[in-house]
């Protein structure tokens, strides 16, 4: 989660707004991917551990094996999701009346279909969340000086001890910088915790929670996107 210290394009959205959104991607986040490590034991808001389960599953076969496979999969679904936010949004400036409605219903739409395909094969399910989770990621935007991802931490704790250091030396500190990273943290530690619970309750099908939270989402923003032209 690169820190940009000279940011020139602030953008003329209530900062309340930007909070409350960000933090609610950061909660379905957190669910999400704690609701897949139970069913499946794999982190799939981020690929740095796939990466280096790929790294160790190439090692130990000197090439690829389906556990091979299956790691280097996850990472293209990952990468494939973040391509269809670039091939929807094509800019990183936050912008009211762009397609993030779209892309939340389609989010809905993976997770919702990795749920009922659950059951018969495992491995899709997990594809398809990784997909989800990497188009969730690049609809990041720019504003206020930050690029704003929501399906992993380490930016945002990167951020965060570069912003208290800065206050160190400084004899400043950024409150709106320092509510937003706290916020985000708390959001996807609170939608891991909610995750557990749904799993807990309603097995795989606790997906169809924020499945269902995406889609009326992205179908309310598309309403008011609609009705405000």
């Amino acid at each position: 989660m690169p820190y940009h210290e000279h940011e020139t394009h602030i953008l003329p959205m209530k900062a309340r707004s930007i909070l409350a959104g960000a933090t609610l991607f950061s909660v379905l986040a957190g669910y999400v991917n704690l609701t897949m490590f139970e069913a499946t034991k794999n982190t799939l808001s981020h690929m740095t551990g796939s990466i280096s389960r790929l790294s160790e599953a190439m090692f130990r076969v000197q090439g690829l094996d389906i556990s091979a496979w299956h790691f280097l999969i996850i990472i293209a679904s990952f990468v494939l999701g973040a391509g269809f936010s670039g091939v929807i949004l094509s800019g990183h400036i936050l912008k009211p009346g762009r397609h993030y409605g779209l892309l939340m219903v389609l989010e809905s739409a993976w997770l919702l279909i990795a749920n009922f395909v659950f059951t018969k094969s495992p491995w899709f399910s997990v594809y398809l969340v990784s997909l989800a989770m990497g188009q969730q990621n690049a609809m990041a935007s720019s504003y206020r000086g930050l690029v704003i991802r929501t399906t992993h931490m380490t930016g945002i704790l990167t951020d965060l001890g570069f912003l208290l250091g800065a206050a160190v030396k400084r004899h400043s500190l950024d409150k709106w910088r320092l509510g937003f990273f706290l916020l985000i943290l708390l959001g996807f530690f609170a939608g891991g915790w909610m995750g557990l619970v749904g799993y807990t309750s309603f097995g795989i099908n606790s997906l169809r929670i924020p499945g269902a939270i995406l889609f009326l989402g992205g179908v309310l923003y598309l309403w008011q996107i609609e009705e405000s032209r």
